[in-house]
């Protein structure tokens, strides 16, 4: 279904002011590998994954 450009202008500004970027670097083949996993972990995405992971791991830093 095709989303029209007053849709897509709704959204981006949505995203625009809600949420923050972070963009990571990974070795060529991992991303895949990583996305291919999270998915068998039982994570509904791989963002999910990546977030709480990131939680996991400042929480243990503690």
């Amino acid at each position: 279904m095709p989303v029209s450009e007053a849709q897509q202008k709704a959204v981006n500004k949505y995203l625009r002011n809600n949420f923050d970027d972070i963009k990571t670097r990974v070795p060529k083949g991992k991303r895949e590998e990583y996305k291919n996993r999270s998915k068998v972990l039982g994570y509904e995405s791989f963002n999910s994954f990546v977030i709480q992971a990131i939680e996991e791991k400042l929480k243990r830093e503690e």
